[in-house]
């Protein structure tokens, strides 16, 4: 049996604190300032947008003055909806955007006119009779500045799979890719908006799915060109985009791929353009991280008819990263745990998988340089929980994660304390998506540090400068925690078990 190496380093824990923020120029004008790519990719607002952590999916706004994008692996955070506005001509640094941070939301699309965020979300709701917290498409409204509360949006196309990248063009449809193909995995679906209203999804033909998977389709708005991912053989490697027109008879052409200006032997998605269509945009981990990337649009036109690269890329490989990095939730929540434990934790663990119908057959820790032994038996066991039927019988794969907290090599390390913790209820189950607003004492008039609880519960703070600090912790449906003189002493762990109340418990 061949032993792949998954070209895939999860650098999980990338912390930092006031004290190691960094000071950007001043960034004035289009695009962020960036300088135009030309016809050669590159990078989008290193350091700036594009940063240690996964940066995808990105938009401006027509007026081009707000820069949409999201942003994963960042410690004690999910997914989070990030946004740069221009005031005075000068961009600001990124920040959440209103209603997002405490649940899963990726996969952002601004409707046309702007008034509207359709996105992807693993905010639970009620799916009939059960609870879901798989991704689901959800909306906002914008009020004034500000990004109303979301709600759910087109549950007619929705499924009780795992749904993303939703796309509305002129015409109201929407397009977006979806994990209810079974066996074929991910396939892109439209839903017709008809009579006010979303129509049952179904999958496009053939040649835009295949037997390979298909995702993160972006449609013009006039619904005649199509740009996806598919790692079908014949591309560069990994997941390449392809484009398809519509032909006259309704058909979609022959896919052609945009060659090796966008694509490369890693993966490519998340297709946009910007407002004027001047330009490309797109994600890649072809420098070993999520990034995002733009280029000239003058590249679609000068694509040529053919592409002779080989496929050098593994479509198992392909299909179980796409899998991990969809249910990145679940190996956060046991670095989360280990870090909780011990928050200078770093290293490499190696672990070889053979799976078996889809599921974690055998698998064991050749190495682990973290010094916790328990941990790589920890990420198998999450494993073992999931089910990826694509996977061909037998396919085994060394699959590396990379987990540090950036300040654990600084020298200043050691001087500073480190926060972390659980929030729990009465009834020690653990409240997730809470959010603790850390302020210094000593200086109340400064910037706050917040932080937000995992799915069990658990935050963690590192580099935070000692002294004494305030602590609140918020959730809706709960009663406010304060903890009024939290004492961090230098090089310190200080780990705190917090209780909330449910509000519909605090009279019982």
């Amino acid at each position: 049996m061949i032993l792949f190496l998954v070209a895939f380093m999860i650098q999980s824990m990338v912390i930092n604190s006031q004290t190691n923020e960094k000071i950007f120029p001043v960034l004035r004008g289009p695009y962020i300032g960036q300088d135009p790519p030309g016809n050669q990719s590159r990078v989008f607002a290193p350091d700036f947008v594009s940063t240690d952590a996964g940066e995808l999916n990105s938009v401006f706004t027509l007026d081009g003055r707000e820069f949409y994008f999201s942003r994963r692996g960042v410690p004690g955070k999910p997914s989070t909806i990030m946004v740069s506005r221009m005031s005075d001509d000068v961009w600001m640094s990124p920040v959440p955007v209103d209603f997002s941070g405490i649940y899963s939301d990726i996969d952002l699309f601004i409707a046309p006119g702007g008034g509207s965020m359709i996105f992807c979300s693993r905010r639970p709701h009620r799916y009939g009779e059960v609870e879901k917290y798989d991704h689901d498409f959800w909306i906002s409204k914008r009020v004034g500045d500000k990004w109303a509360d979301p709600v759910l949006f087109a549950v007619e196309a929705s499924s009780e799979y795992e749904d993303f990248y939703p796309v509305i063009t002129t015409s109201g449809n929407l397009y977006f890719n979806s994990q209810r193909g079974g066996q074929r995995g991910n396939d892109i679906f439209c839903s017709k908006y008809v009579d006010g209203k979303y129509s049952m999804a179904e999958k496009l033909p053939e040649p835009v799915n295949s037997d390979s998977w298909e995702y993160d389709a972006y449609v013009t708005p006039d619904e005649k060109m199509i740009f996806f991912s598919s790692v079908r053989p014949g591309g560069y490697g990994g997941a390449d985009i392809y484009l398809c027109v519509k032909e006259p008879d309704g058909r979609w052409s022959k896919p052609k791929n945009l060659g090796p200006e966008v694509n490369s032997s890693n993966s490519e998605y998340g297709s946009g353009f910007s407002p004027d269509g001047e330009y490309f945009f797109y994600t890649s981990n072809k420098n070993g991280g999520e990034d995002i990337y733009w280029v000239s649009a003058g590249v679609i036109e000068e694509l040529p008819e053919t592409v002779t690269a080989k496929q050098e890329g593994n479509t198992n490989e392909e299909i179980f990263i796409n899998y991990f990095m969809k249910n990145w939730d679940d190996i956060h929540d046991v670095i989360m745990r280990y870090h909780n434990d011990n928050p200078g934790l770093k290293g490499l663990v190696e672990i070889n998988m053979t799976w078996v119908q889809g599921i974690l057959a055998y698998a064991v820790v050749l190495s682990n340089s973290t010094g916790d032994s328990a941990f790589g038996l920890s990420l198998v066991e999450t494993m073992k929980k999931w089910t990826i039927p694509e996977l061909a019988d037998g396919w085994s794969s060394t699959l590396p994660i990379r987990t540090v907290i950036v300040g654990s090599d600084n020298p200043e390390f050691n001087k500073c304390g480190i926060f972390t913790g659980k929030i729990t209820d009465i009834d020690g189950n653990p409240v997730n998506g809470a959010r603790l607003v850390i302020h210094k004492v000593e200086s109340l008039d400064g910037k706050p540090d917040t932080v937000f609880t995992n799915r069990e519960g658990i935050f963690i703070h590192t580099l935070i400068r000692p002294g004494t600090w305030q602590v609140k912790c918020t959730k809706q449906g709960y009663r406010p925690v304060e903890i009024d003189h939290l004492i961090i002493e230098e090089g310190q762990h200080c780990k705190r078990a917090i209780t909330m109340i449910a509000l519909d418990r605090q009279n019982q």
